[in-house]
């Protein structure tokens, strides 16, 4: 099951961006100076709309339509989730949010990486053991994947059709 770990990373929104994004550590120099600064970071990182339709809002680190994951990972990451993967999770959301959210994308790298564990883990689970699961769960499970299946073509669609011509705009808004 290697195989569907690592198609699931290479089809990653996150891991995509990753790619062609610069990772940032600025951000690491400026701490949070509020408890209240501290709240607002946690509740933008665990946000379902930072993780999964929006991400970084910056035109260099996302395609402004997808978030992190895809919302089809959702159900994945919650099926057998494993105490040392959550226990990182949180760790990786407290420790990114103990800093101002100027680079949200390259904070959220503490954190994605188990995120994507779990759903990987939870993919696992569902296809190893297809065949003992009940007709309708069977046929939800399909049209899970179909799902993905659409989210992943829309976004190599919005990477490869939209996000060059949103950039190129950029670029001629700014001369």
């Amino acid at each position: 099951m290697i195989w569907l770990q690592l198609l699931l990373l290479t089809v990653a929104p996150w891991f995509i961006q990753l790619l062609i994004s610069p990772i940032e550590l600025h951000w690491l120099a400026q701490p949070v100076n509020s408890w209240s600064q501290f709240l607002n970071n946690i509740a933008f990182y665990t946000s379902p709309e930072f993780i999964f339709f929006s991400g970084d809002r910056r035109l260099a680190y996302g395609t402004q339509e997808f978030g992190l994951l895809y919302l089809s990972w959702l159900p994945l990451g919650l099926v057998k989730p494993h105490k040392y993967v959550v226990w990182w999770l949180s760790m990786g959301i407290l420790v990114a949010s103990l800093f101002k959210p100027m680079a949200p994308f390259s904070a959220a790298l503490l954190y994605i990486p188990p995120l994507q564990i779990l759903v990987a883990g939870g993919a696992k689970h569902l296809i190893t053991n297809f065949h003992r699961f009940h007709l309708l769960i069977r046929l939800g499970i399909i049209l899970l994947a179909l799902f993905n299946l659409y989210e992943i073509a829309n976004f190599l669609h919005v990477l490869a059709i939209h996000y060059p011509q949103r950039i190129h705009e950029a670029v001629l808004n700014q001369s």
